[in-house]
């Protein structure tokens, strides 16, 4: 409106013979609003550009980054080659940053198939880097790496799923139900489903928050063993669990009489009760292999070994005797009771036989259970058309004044529109004077200007109004948030996925601080639009009022019956909170 009258003004005013018709009007009001739009979504193009650009600028770099190479590492088809070693290093040198001194240097040694071999050493001295040096998790400097079979790695920090204990520890495979239990037995996690309400199909919780951390530990050992893997390499798992949880472990899943007899076991450990038990015990010392050798050999040297011992033989506690329970009950095991971890005492004392097979039985009978107890609550969403209270809500957050105020505005807007359009065509029809002029060319200007000013000041009066009530509803919405969440009970924080919260707090809110407010503007913008048209329709063509009613009932219809709309209820959720 401020173009067009800039434009007429100029025109009229500058030579008293120029004669605004309707051909001149209209024409240059189609042009102009032919341009509206390109130059409207112009600031908006310029903006995604530059935001593009320092998008490929950041992939660019990430991209360019020095990547492992896969092939630093020769793996051999357990039927095929490598002799009978499974795991071979020669000359290995390795570093965890290129262009840094190696963390690891001059390590050579050879694992027969099937041998358990422990890694021992001070802190720091190089024995979690030597299982990331096997799986290619480091730069190899120079050397030869030779692994025979497939691999499954046992973390230090355990790693959990959001998901079922049995998803946990199937892990995909599919389920075999006498190996299953084997394992869960072994693994000693048949106590702990006693406690679960659904059994092994309880769902835990994100990163294993209703689990302790020897729990979390077994379900991770649990994975492993389950994939019956060629080469299992253990970084230190039984550190987080009790003595006797971790001589029961060791003799039913690492030990030479465990699950695992048959496989290549790398076991990394600062106990040295199990150590007679290993075939290869390889001593750490600096990023350098200092000993290698079987348990006598390695104490008739009287070295690196021998000293080890002596270091840590006065931490090692006294294992319980053989009659001991092996469930876990100690501080490392707290059972859960509705998403919540209770005290240790709670746990059932199942050492017997008798309490084996009834942890069994308990298993058998989860397993028939067709419903899974939930930990995480999925999202409330609404699907189909929006309710009106979801508008209500939002009117309200914004405040009931700047609502109306903006509706008003809006109306300012469209009627000056019109009415700076009807009096164009008024003006237009003027007829010229015999000298050339236009007679009332200043009273027709006049009155176009206080219109066109009017249409600007209620544009930017509308355009202030929702973007202060959109800054108002998203503080508003942000406080009530905020205020239930750090309401909320323990028992919520573990039900809910931390990456949900986030969403909250970040992509919901930005849809209500940005996308909220512009789309109301349009469909204002488009509803007054429709109105106005229709009021010019019906009165130069009144028989037009026939057809509207039902062209009107058919787009709502259309509209009702196709419309796929998915509302996410932001203060239907915190009410739930």
């Amino acid at each position: 409106m401020q173009v067009a009258l800039s434009t007429f003004a100029v025109y009229v005013t500058v030579n008293e013979n120029n004669i605004l018709d309707a051909k001149k009007a209209f024409v240059s009001l189609a042009l102009f609003n032919i341009l509206r739009f390109p130059l409207n979504i112009l600031p908006m193009v310029i903006s995604s550009i530059v935001q593009a650009s320092v998008s490929l600028k950041r992939l660019r770099i990430f991209l360019s980054h020095e990547e492992l190479e896969p092939d630093s590492i020769e793996r051999w088809p357990i039927k095929d080659g490598g002799g009978m070693n499974s795991i071979t290093v020669k000359n290995g040198t390795f570093t965890w940053a290129r262009g840094e001194s190696p963390t690891l240097n001059g390590i050579n040694f050879s694992i027969p198939e099937g041998a358990l071999v422990a890694v021992v050493g001070q802190v720091g001295c190089g024995k979690s880097s030597l299982l990331s040096a096997l799986l290619a998790e480091m730069d190899k400097v120079e050397g030869h790496v030779t692994l025979k079979g497939s691999v499954a790695y046992v973390p230090q920090q355990a790693w959990i799923q959001n998901d079922s204990l049995r998803e946990n520890i199937l892990f995909g495979h599919p389920l075999k139900e006498h190996y299953y239990k084997a394992v869960l037995e072994a693994c000693a996690l048949l106590p702990d489903l006693e406690i679960l309400p659904s059994g092994d199909r309880t769902e835990i919780g994100e990163k294993g928050v209703n689990l302790s951390g020897g729990q979390k530990q077994r379900v991770s050992l649990a994975r492993a063993v389950y994939c019956n893997s060629d080469i299992y390499l253990f970084d230190d798992p039984l550190s987080a669990v009790d003595a006797h949880v971790g001589k029961h472990i060791f003799e039913k899943v690492v030990g030479p009489m465990g699950l695992l007899k048959n496989k290549t076991r790398i076991l990394v450990t600062h106990g040295i009760s199990s150590l007679p038990q290993v075939d290869i015990i390889i001593v750490m010392s600096g990023g350098k292999i200092s000993e290698m050798g079987s348990y006598q050999e390695l104490l008739d040297r009287d070295g690196a070994f021998a000293e080890f011992l002596r270091t840590y033989a006065s931490a090692e506690q006294d294992l319980p005797s053989e009659d001991d329970s092996v469930s876990g009950s100690g501080k490392e095991s707290k059972p859960v009771e509705n998403g919540m971890l209770v005290p240790g005492g709670k746990h059932p004392q199942s050492g017997d036989a008798g309490q084996q097979h009834s942890s069994t039985a308990e298993l058998q009978k989860a397993g028939v259970k067709e419903e899974t107890w939930k930990l995480m609550e999925a999202d409330k969403a609404q699907t189909g058309q929006v309710q009106l209270s979801v508008y209500w809500d939002y009117m309200k957050a914004i405040g009931l004044f700047i609502s109306f105020l903006s509706i008003f505005l809006f109306l300012c807007n469209h009627v000056s529109a019109l009415a700076s359009n009807y009096w164009l065509s008024l003006w237009t029809d003027d007829h010229p004077t015999i000298n050339g002029t236009q007679e009332h060319r200043t009273y027709r200007l006049s009155v176009y200007g206080a219109l066109g000013i009017l249409q600007g000041v209620s544009v930017f009066g509308y355009s202030m109004a929702v973007s202060i009530g959109g800054i108002f509803a998203s503080r508003h919405l942000h406080l009530d948030l905020l205020r239930n969440v750090l309401r909320s009970p323990m028992s919520f924080f573990e039900r809910t996925p931390s990456g949900n919260l986030v969403n909250r707090f970040s992509k919901e809110l930005d849809t209500v601080d940005s996308m909220i407010p512009q789309v109301i503007k349009m469909f204002m913008g488009s509803l007054f639009s429709v109105i106005g048209a229709v009021i010019i329709i019906l009165l130069a063509t009144p028989i037009a009022a026939v057809v509207i009613p039902p062209l009107g009932l058919v787009y709502f219809f259309v509209q009702v019956n196709h419309s796929c709309s998915l509302v996410c209820h932001i203060p239907g959720g915190m009410v739930g909170v």
